[in-house]
């Protein structure tokens, strides 16, 4: 089964100043940049219809941050590092995915931009909350 990948036209600008031997690895990381946008951009309506499925009552933003930050916290303690350097390096192509469970990288993803979202609409941060329980 072929897949066919739309390469905006800046990227064919690009290509054109990458030399003759660097060509195949440009198209390679710009069609792997292109998969983890369209996995990424799945898990996140995936996630977002297992919410509205739910049956049970409405989370509040705070229940959902702090299962979502939960999720992140246990992402980066199992790779040793910070969302935000995964991030960076992950965006770069600079690693390649989980053999052992190649979505994790992709739900990582999702869920480090979910948390930043969070915190900037609802003033979230990542500190244990102190002697009250805030609900927004």
């Amino acid at each position: 089964m072929s897949i066919m990948v739309a390469i905006p036209d800046e990227l064919v600008e690009q290509v054109k100043s990458v030399t003759e031997m660097d060509v195949d690895r440009f198209l390679i990381d710009a069609a792997r940049k292109q998969v983890r946008q369209l996995c990424a951009l799945q898990f996140r309506q995936e996630y977002e219809a297992q919410i509205q499925a739910q049956t049970h009552r409405r989370l509040t933003p705070r229940e959902v941050y702090e299962r979502t930050l939960s999720d992140v916290v246990n992402l980066e303690r199992k790779y040793n590092m910070s969302s935000e350097q995964f991030l960076r390096d992950f965006e770069a192509g600079a690693m390649d995915e989980d053999r052992g469970d190649w979505v994790a990288f992709y739900r990582w993803r999702t869920l480090a931009y979910g948390l930043r979202k969070m915190e900037q609409e609802y003033g979230f941060t990542r500190e244990p909350q102190t002697g009250h329980s805030e609900q927004a």
